[in-house]
């Protein structure tokens, strides 16, 4: 009887501990998802201030991100009008149970703009980072034109 409490103990254990991984997962992705959509939202309504509110304490402090967000915006031509997928790649590290980093990276896959241009976005975010907590948020985003592969990258990888 001892043996078999103990069996279904453990087995509670282990799914209780793959369950949040699982919900962390999902709030990883819908932060992705997002993140992508103020994105767009942004750079179709020209709104400098609502992207550069997305970056990170240390980039803002190191970029000129007024400036490099006007001239994103001019090499981004038109409004969207579709996209592809959202891919996301990430990754989160825990030290005595509790999350220490949690980092994503993603691609706005396929983008069109009503212009007929083709894009790409690239963007990397802490959401959690203990060590540096001036990294939380979006710390580079890439544009990157699909037909000439000519991109413009506002702020950078920061650690």
């Amino acid at each position: 009887m001892n043996k078999i409490f103990l069996s279904i103990l453990a087995l509670s254990f282990v799914l209780s501990l793959s369950g949040c991984n699982d919900i962390q997962s999902v709030n990883t992705r819908k932060a992705s998802h997002d993140q992508a959509k103020e994105i767009l939202r942004c750079l179709d309504e020209d709104d400098v201030e609502g992207l550069k509110s997305l970056f990170c304490e240390k980039v803002a402090s190191s970029h000129d991100l007024d400036k490099e967000i006007a001239e994103a915006m001019d090499f981004y031509e038109g409004k969207s009008v579709s996209f592809g997928n959202i891919v996301v790649s990430g990754g989160d590290s825990m030290r005595d149970g509790e999350f220490v980093d949690i980092h994503i990276e993603y691609s706005i896959d396929n983008l069109e703009t009503d212009e007929d241009m083709q894009y790409t976005i690239v963007t990397a975010s802490y959401l959690v980072y203990k060590e540096n907590p001036r990294c939380i948020g979006m710390t580079y985003m890439k544009i990157i034109d699909a037909d000439t592969e000519t991109e413009f990258q506002i702020g950078e990888h920061v650690w």
